[in-house]
C-alpha cells in the first residue's frame, strides 16, 4: 500500500502463523524519501494473563538482525489491528505493555545530521584482566561473547587501536587501548604517550579507566589511578576523565545506583572521584557459560543490560561530542648535535 495504493502483494504482508520478522525499505520518489520498515509477527507482542506465547528466540533473532541492520532507532511505531476481527481484550493488553517497554513520553536522543558527522578519540587505561579490550568490542558489537577465561590466558602486551563506525548515530569511535602491563608501578608511563604516537593519535576527547567488578580495586589500583593522573596533568585531564565499571553484565540499573553512590562515598574513591569529574560507566559481556547453556532467560536479561549500557556510554559521548580533546605529550629526543654543543660548553 505504501508504494502503490492500487496493489496489494503477498510479499507486503505476513502470513498467519510466520514467526520471522519482515525487513523491507521503500524509496518514495515523490517525496525522496527511503522507509526502513519492520513488519514483525504477533508472536512477539500477543499475550495474556492466562498465557504467554511471546517467542523469546524469534525476539532475540530479530534484536540482533535489527543491529547487523544497524536499526536501533525508531521515528513511528505502529500498532495494527483488523477492522474485521475487532479488538479483543488482549489486544489492548498488549498495547499497555508496549507503552509501559518503551516509556510513554519517552525522549529519544536525536541524530546529528549526516552531514555532521562525530568523531571522537578515546582512550582506555586500567590494570590487566579490567576488561578493556571486551569493552572495545562490546562498543562494536552488542552481540560480542568473549572467549572462556582460562589460566593460560595470553595478555596482550601491545597497544591496541581500532575505529568503530556507529552510522546509525553518525558517530565514529577511534580507540586506543592500552595493556596493562604498560601501566604498572614499575612501568615509564611515557610509553603510553609513544604507543599513542605510533598509533597516529595523539589527541583524545575522553580517557576511560576501567575496573572489573569481578576483580574489585585494590590500593595499589587506586594508587595507580593517581599515577595516571599526575602523569597527563590533573586539570588537563579532569574533565575527558571516566570510570567504566567492567562486568557488569547481570547487574541491574538499582545495582548500578548503588555501586556508583558506594564509591562516590568511599573514603579513598572519594578524591579519586573528583577528577574522574563525576562520570561513572557500567559495561559487560555476554556470558559464554551461558551461551554454551543455552539458557535463554538469562541470556536476555544479560543482553538487555549490555545493550541499555551501551547506548548510554555512546549517548554521553554524543551529548559531549563539543569537547575540546587534550593533546598527549611527546618527549623529544635531543639531537646528537646540541648534546655535543650542550657538552661542548
Amino acid at each position: 500500500m505504501l508504494i502503490d495504493p492500487t496493489v496489494v502483494t503477498e510479499e507486503m504482508s505476513l502470513m498467519p502463523g510466520t514467526r520471522c520478522p519482515v525487513f523491507e525499505s521503500f524509496f518514495i520518489a515523490d517525496n525522496e524519501m527511503v522507509l526502513n520498515i519492520i513488519d514483525s509477527p504477533g508472536l512477539f507482542e500477543r499475550g495474556s494473563k492466562v498465557k504467554d506465547i511471546r517467542d523469546n528466540m524469534a525476539i532475540m533473532a530479530t534484536i540482533e538482525e535489527c543491529i547487523n541492520r544497524e536499526i536501533t532507532k525508531l521515528h513511528i511505531i505502529c500498532f495494527c489491528m483488523s477492522f474485521g476481527d475487532g479488538i479483543q481484550q488482549e489486544d489492548v493488553e498488549s498495547v499497555k505493555i508496549l507503552v509501559k517497554y518503551l516509556g510513554e513520553g519517552k525522549q529519544h536522543r536525536q541524530s546529528k545530521s549526516i552531514h555532521q558527522p562525530i568523531e571522537q578519540n578515546i582512550l582506555l587505561l586500567g590494570p590487566s584482566n579490567s576488561g578493556k579490550r571486551t569493552l572495545m568490542k562490546v562498543l562494536e558489537d552488542p552481540c560480542y561473547i568473549p572467549p572462556y577465561e582460562t589460566v593460560s590466558s595470553l595478555q596482550n602486551k601491545n597497544p591496541i587501536k581500532t575505529t568503530i563506525k556507529c552510522r546509525s548515530s553518525n558517530l565514529t569511535l577511534n580507540i586506543v587501548k592500552i595493556p596493562g602491563a604498560m601501566v604498572d608501578e614499575e612501568q615509564d608511563l611515557n610509553q603510553i604517550n609513544e604507543a599513542c604516537r605510533k598509533c597516529g593519535i595523539t589527541q583524545f576527547h575522553h580517557v576511560c579507566i576501567c575496573v572489573s567488578f569481578q576483580r574489585g580495586i585494590f590500593d595499589k589500583d587506586i594508587q595507580l589511578f593517581k599515577r595516571l593522573i599526575k602523569h597527563f596533568g590533573e586539570e588537563k585531564i579532569k574533565s575527558h576523565l571516566n570510570l567504566v565499571v567492567t562486568r557488569c553484565e547481570l547487574k541491574d540499573e538499582k545495582w548500578q545506583a548503588n555501586i556508583e553512590k558506594e564509591v562516590k562515598n568511599d573514603y579513598h574513591m572519594s578524591f579519586l572521584m573528583q577528577w574522574f569529574n563525576q562520570q561513572i560507566h557500567f559495561t559487560g559481556a555476554l556470558d559464554p557459560i551461558y551461551c554454551n547453556k543455552g539458557d535463554e532467560e538469562v541470556i536476555l536479561d544479560q543482553f538487555k543490560t549490555i545493550y541499555n549500557n551501551r547506548e548510554q556510554f555512546i549517548q554521553f559521548i554524543e551529548h559531549n561530542c563539543n569537547i575540546q580533546p587534550f593533546n598527549i605529550q611527546l618527549q623529544i629526543n635531543p639531537s646528537p648535535i646540541s648534546i655535543f654543543e650542550k657538552n661542548r660548553r
